[in-house]
């Protein structure tokens, strides 16, 4: 027997409705994920069926999904809103992960995920576009902050998503209203996203999939942690930069291991040469990152 801490996981995204397995092979044959959403898939088409769906079938599909998980260990969670990109249909999703605190054991830290993507209506109008960011500052995170709905905010800092200087605008507002910050960061390309993340303190950069040297070196000075993802990695067919050389200076967090433990473990066989740093990236880093 191997007695560890429980595991951690800091980043989900466990509520939503829809399946999109067939992008899977769409982009085996060539098409990216930008292509994808460009013409109405990836995140998009999640929103829309999420919205399709009620409060009680989202919630006991939450519920299914944290029961599964718990059995394998997991104890502590992150769960993003995020496939609402509405105040109504995002607040909802937050009350709905509230909910779920009430039926399970497992610990839910819930994050404010409406810079998810623009919604359909906008990803073709800037001015759309500007009106929905002004949306999330004026109304969306000063609502959930006001119900106490969620500890953290996050965005999808990326090229044909949010640029960098709407990712700058949007973390600051969120600070000044008290919330904690996390980034999808340097996901499907470099935009300067972990840097400012580190320049901003915040908690955690995720993905990192097209990480620079310099937004490495930036994070080897800070107390921000490196969040990777490998099922992302997998499910895009993309590969991980080389980490090893940071390893004593990197603070790494990744996905609890019961929630995919054979792409799992492939990351460790990757990045960790002792148990002690397995450990670290499934239970004390991860903390940090919810905490």
């Amino acid at each position: 027997y191997i007695v560890t801490p429980s595991f951690v996981d800091p980043h989900t995204h466990l509520i939503f409705a829809g399946s999109r397995e067939h992008e899977f092979f769409m982009r085996n044959q060539g098409i990216s994920y930008l292509e994808i959403a460009e013409k109405g898939g990836g995140i998009t088409s999640t929103v829309r069926a999420t919205r399709n769906a009620s409060s009680e079938e989202l919630l006991v599909d939450l519920l299914n999904k944290l029961e599964l998980i718990n059995s394998f260990g997991t104890t502590h969670i992150e769960i993003k809103s995020g496939y609402g990109l509405t105040i109504k249909d995002e607040i909802r999703l937050l009350e709905i992960i509230k909910r779920a605190k009430q039926y399970t054991n497992i610990q839910i830290i819930p994050t404010l995920l409406a810079a998810h993507e623009f919604p359909l209506s906008a990803k073709h109008s800037q001015k759309l576009k500007e009106k929905y960011i002004e949306q999330i500052i004026n109304e969306i995170i000063p609502e959930v902050k006001k119900q106490n709905l969620a500890k953290f905010f996050d965005i999808f800092s990326e090229k044909k998503v949010y640029n960098l200087d709407q990712t700058k605008k949007l973390l600051k507002a969120a600070k000044a209203h008290g919330f904690k910050l996390k980034l999808h960061s340097d996901e499907l390309s470099n935009i300067g996203a972990t840097e400012l993340g580190v320049k901003l303190n915040a908690c955690s950069v995720d993905h990192l999939l097209k990480i620079s040297n310099k937004g490495l070196d930036a994070l080897a000075n800070s107390n921000t942690i490196a969040v990777l993802l490998p099922g992302t990695a997998f499910y895009l067919n993309e590969p991980y930069p080389d980490f090893k050389k940071f390893e004593t200076t990197l603070n790494v967090a990744s996905k609890s291991p019961c929630v995919s433990p054979i792409i799992t473990a492939v990351l460790f066989s990757q990045f960790c040469r002792t148990k002690e740093s397995v450990i670290n990236f499934s239970c004390i880093c991860n903390i940090v990152c919810t905490s």
